[in-house]
C-alpha cells in the first residue's frame, strides 16, 4: 500500500508547528559532562537519511521470514504471544482517565501509559506475523490495534492524556508505543487514523523538548523514553510525511551522533545504568533498541564505526557480570521501591539483551544467549513458565541460536566509564559475588536516582548477602512479610530531606563535618577524578584501587576530606581485604568508616590482639564474618539501622585523632563459621599495611597493600607455606625477594616481576 500523507490542513498545521517546536528547540539549562561538548549545538549539514517500507521498526524482511516459521511450526512462544492477542477485545479498551488495569481482555493505560505499550506491541506483532500465515487472525488484531491507537491519541478534552504529566514521564510509552504501533499496523490504519497518530506523536515530542524533565542531559529514564521514541517516531513517519524526515535527520544527526554517543563513550562504554535497576532495565533498552531499529528502519549502524556507539553492545556484558550467582537478583545499589526483589533480574530483560546482541552482529551474542537461558530457566516456573512480555520473547529469542558457555569467561569484569567492577569464585548459583564502586556521578545531577555511594563495596555469599547496599537490603522483603515498605521514608530522609541525616546509609568514608557529611553528585566535567585507576585479575586474587573519591565530597565552603584512596584485593574462593588510605583537613573531626551487613553482626573472640571479630547471621543463617585491623586502638560501634533487624550498620573508628590514618577491614563470606580465615596483622616496614590469613586446615595468604614502587618491605611470616600477595608496587617492575628465617624482605632489584596490576606474587616457607 502507498504511503499516505497528512489528510486535512489542520493536521498538517498542527505538524508544521510541533516540527518548527521541535527543530528549534534550545536545550534547556543542564550540567554537562566529559565527552558532551557539542550538547545544544546546530545539526550539520548532511545527506536526507533513507527509510525502508513498512514495517520497518526491528522488523526486517528476514526477522519477519523467521519469526512466521516459527509461528507455522507452532513455536511455544507464538502460541503463547497468539493466545494473548486472541484474548484482547475490541470493545474494552479503555481511554486514559478510564479504567488503568482493565478486566482480562481489556486493554488500559496503566501506569502513564505502561498499560497500553506491551498490549500494543502484542497486538502489532502478532498482526505481522498472522498477516503472512492466517490473514483473518490479522485483520482481527488490525482491529484491535487501531482501536488502542485511537484511544492513546486523543488529541483534546476529558480522554486526552497530558503529555506533561510528571514531568513527561509518558513519553517512553505513548510516543514510542504510538511509533511503532503505527509502523507494525500500518496496512490496519486508515489515512485519517496514521495522521491522528501522528499528530499525536509529534504532539508529545515536542511538549518533551519544551518542557520535559532530562530533556537537556543524555543520561537518565526520562531521556532514555524520549531518545526511543523520537528515534521511533522519525522511523515511523519518515517517508509519509515532511515531519517524519525531519525527525529522523535530527535524531540521527544531533540527538545520536551529538549528543548521547560522545556522553556514553566517556561515561557508559562498559554498561551499567547508575540510576539502579528498578529504573534500570526499561532505561538501558530505551538506550538499546534504537540501534536494532535504526539496522532494521535505514540501515545504519550504530555501533561499528569511526564513532562508535558501543552502550548497545557492552550493557549485556554488564548484566551478566552484575547479576547475583543465584541468577534472580541484578546488583542492588541506588534507587529501588520495596517488594520481595526490588532489584529483580526479570527474564524479559535478558531476553531483549540477547536479541539486540544478535540484531547487531556482536561476537558477544552466543555467550550471552547461554547466559540467557539459564537466568530464564532461574524464573520460578521455568524458562516459558513466566509471564513476560510476549512481544519480545516471540522476537528476540530464538531457541535454536547458536549458544557458547559464559561458564568460560573470566571471573571478573571492570565496567569503564561507570568504573564498577564486579567479581565471583565461579560460575555456580553458591558462587561469592562481590562488586565495587568507584567512578564520579553519572546520571542527571537534578534526579537523585543516582545514590552517593563512590567507594562502595558489597558481598553476597551465594544467595545470602554479607556486606550489603543497605537501601536494596531494607527495601527487600523478608520472605513472607512485606516489612520494606516501612524502610522507604526513612532512606528518602536520609538522603534528601532538610533535616535528613547526611546520606549516612552507605558503605563509605565519612567525617562529621561540614554538614552534609555524605557524598553529592560531581560529573566529571565538574572536575571529579574519581575511578577506579588500577584492576587486575591475577587468578587467585583481584586487584581494585578507587582512587581520588575525596571528588565525591563536598567542594564548597571548609573542605574536609583532603584525599581517600580504597584497594580492595578479593582473595578467591571468598575472601575480601579492604585497605583505606585517607586524609582530612582537621584532625579534631569525627571520621569514621561505615559498613552495613546483612543481618546481626555477633562479636566472637578473634584471637589476634587488637582485632575484632563478628560473625553475620542473616534470615538465612551465617553469611560471612567481619575482621576490624585497622587502625590501631579502634573502637567499633554496631547498632541496627533504622531499628531494623535486617541490616546492623558497623562503624569503625580510629583510637587517636590524626589527620592521615589507614584503616584495614577484612569480609570473609565463608560457608560457615568454623571455615573462615583466622586474621592476624602483620608488621610490614614503610607505608604498607597487611593481614596474614589463614585458614583451618591449611593455606595461609599473606595480604600486603600499599606497598609503594621503590619501597623496601618486610615482615615476618608464621610457620607453614604462604602465598604472598605485594600490591602497591610498579607494574612489569622486578624486585629481589628474599624469604629466609621466616622473613619477607622485598626491594627493587632483578629479581621477580610485578604484574600488570603492580602485585608480586610468589609462595614462602616458613621454618
Amino acid at each position: 500500500m502507498a504511503p499516505t500523507g497528512i489528510s486535512t490542513r489542520g493536521q498538517r498545521a498542527a505538524l508544521g508547528v510541533a516540527v518548527l517546536v521541535l527543530a528549534g528547540c534550545t536545550h534547556a539549562s543542564g550540567g554537562t559532562a566529559a565527552g558532551d561538548a557539542h550538547m545544544g549545538t546546530a545539526a550539520p549539514p548532511g545527506t536526507p537519511v533513507s527509510i525502508r517500507s513498512h514495517p520497518r521498526i526491528f522488523l526486517s524482511p528476514s526477522v519477519l521470514t523467521r519469526v512466521r516459521e516459527r509461528a507455522r511450526g507452532l513455536d511455544p512462544a507464538w502460541l503463547a504471544l497468539r493466545s494473548r492477542c486472541d484474548g484482547y477485545r475490541r470493545d474494552a479498551v479503555q481511554w486514559p482517565d478510564g479504567n488503568d488495569y482493565p478486566d482480562a481482555g481489556g486493554i488500559g493505560e496503566g501506569y502513564q501509559g505502561d498499560g497500553y505499550y506491551p498490549a500494543l506491541l502484542d497486538i502489532g506483532l502478532c498482526s505481522e506475523v498472522a498477516r503472512g500465515i492466517d490473514p483473518s487472525r490479522a485483520a482481527r488484531y488490525g482491529a484491535v490495534g487501531a482501536e488502542v491507537l485511537e484511544h492513546m491519541s486523543e488529541p483534546s478534552g476529558p480522554h486526552a492524556p497530558n503529555t506533561l504529566r510528571d514531568s513527561g514521564y509518558g513519553v517512553r510509552y505513548y510516543a514510542a508505543g504510538m511509533s511503532i504501533g503505527y509502523d507494525w499496523l500500518y496496512p490496519a490504519l486508515d489515512s485519517s487514523l496514521r495522521a491522528r497518530v501522528a499528530a499525536a506523536i509529534v504532539r508529545w515530542l515536542a511538549d518533551f523538548r519544551r518542557a520535559g524533565f532530562e530533556r537537556s542531559f543524555p543520561q537518565g529514564n526520562y531521556f532514555a523514553g524520549y531518545y526511543a521514541a523520537d528515534a521511533y517516531a522519525g522511523m515511523a513517519l519518515a517517508g509519509d510525511t515532511g515531519v517524519g524526515g525531519a525527525l529522523l535527520g535530527d535524531w540521527v544527526r544531533r540527538v545520536q551522533a551529538r549528543l548521547v554517543q560522545p556522553y556514553y563513550a566517556v561515561n557508559l562504554s562498559g554498561g551499567g545504568w547508575p540510576e539502579g535497576w528498578n529504573y534500570g532495565p526499561i532505561a538501558s533498552v530505551n538506550m538499546s533498541l534504537p540501534a536494532v531499529a535504526a539496522r532494521t528502519a535505514t540501515g545504519i549502524d550504530l555501533v561499528h564505526g569511526s564513532r562508535p556507539y558501543l552502550f548497545p553492545v557492552a550493557n549485556p556484558r554488564f548484566l551478566l557480570y552484575f547479576t547475583w550467582p543465584g541468577m534472580t537478583t541484578l546488583e542492588d545499589s541506588s534507587a529501588l521501591y520495596s517488594g520481595d526483589n526490588p532489584s529483580d533480574a526479570a527474564p524479559w530483560l535478558f531476553t531483549t539483551e540477547a536479541g539486540i546482541l544478535t540484531a547487531l552482529h556482536d561476537p558477544f551474542a552466543p555467550v550471552f544467549r547461554s547466559f540467557a537461558r539459564a537466568a530464564r530457566a532461574a524464573q520460578p516456573g521455568g524458562e516459558l513458565g513466566g509471564d513476560w512480555d510476549l512481544w519480545e520473547n516471540l522476537l528476540f529469542w530464538d531457541p535454536g541460536a547458536a549458544q557458547r558457555p559464559y561458564v568460560t569467561l573470566p571471573r571478573s569484569y571492570y565496567a569503564r566509564g561507570i568504573e564498577m567492577a564486579a567479581v565471583r569464585s565461579n560460575w555456580s548459583r553458591s558462587a561469592v559475588w562481590g562488586a565495587f564502586k568507584s567512578g564520579p556521578y553519572i546520571n542527571y545531577p537534578e534526579n537523585g536516582e543516582e545514590y552517593f555511594d563512590t567507594g562502595s563495596l558489597s558481598i553476597v555469599n551465594g544467595s545470602r548477602p554479607l556486606l550489603v547496599n543497605a537501601n536494596g537490603a531494607l527495601l527487600r522483603n523478608t520472605p513472607g512479610t512485606s516489612d520494606g515498605d516501612r524502610f522507604y521514608q526513612p532512606i528518602y530522609d536520609d538522603l534528601f530531606s532538610d533535616g535528613g541525616r547526611n546520606r549516612d546509609i552507605f558503605n563509605v568514608f565519612y567525617v562529621g563535618g561540614p554538614s552534609p557529611w555524605g557524598q553529592g553528585n560531581r560529573l566529571r566535567s565538574d572536575g571529579a577524578r574519581t575511578r577506579i585507576a588500577r584492576f587486575h585479575d591475577g587468578g587467585s586474587y583481584v586487584l581494585m584501587t578507587g582512587t581520588h573519591l575525596e571528588d565525591e565530597y563536598p567542594q564548597s565552603g571548609a573542605r574536609a576530606i583532603r584525599s581517600w584512596t580504597r584497594t580492595v584485593v578479593y582473595v578467591r574462593p571468598g575472601t575480601f581485604v579492604v585497605s583505606d588510605r585517607t586524609s582530612i583537613t582537621d584532625p579534631a573531626i569525627d571520621q569514621w568508616l561505615a559498613f552495613h551487613l546483612g543481618g546481626h553482626a555477633i562479636a566472637v573472640p578473634s584471637g589476634s590482639a587488637g582485632v575484632n571479630r563478628y560473625d553475620v547471621i542473616g534470615h538465612s543463617g551465617y553469611a560471612g564474618s567481619v575482621d576490624t585491623v585497622l587502625p590501631a586502638g579502634h573502637t567499633d560501634s554496631i547498632a541496627g539501622l533504622f531499628g531494623s533487624t535486617k541490616v546492623d550498620r558497623l562503624e569503625v573508628r580510629p583510637g587517636s585523632p590524626a589527620s592521615d590514618q589507614r584503616w584495614l577491614t577484612v569480609f570473609d563470606a565463608a560457608a560457615s563459621a568454623p571455615r573462615a580465615a583466622h586474621v592476624a596483622p602483620l608488621r610490614a616496614t614503610g607505608e604498607a599495611v597487611g593481614v596474614l590469613l589463614q585458614r583451618p586446615g591449611g593455606g595461609n595468604t599473606a595480604v600486603v597493600i600499599g606497598a609503594g614502587a621503590q619501597m623496601d618491605v618486610r615482615y615476618a611470616l608464621s610457620r607453614g607455606s604462604t602465598l604472598n600477595l605485594v600490591s602497591g608496587l610498579e607494574p612489569g617492575a622486578r624486585y629481589t625477594v628474599r624469604t629466609g628465617g621466616g622473613v619477607v624482605d622485598i626491594r627493587p632489584g632483578s629479581g621477580r616481576r610485578a604484574d600488570r596490576g603492580g602485585t608480586l606474587v610468589f609462595r614462602s616457607l616458613a621454618p
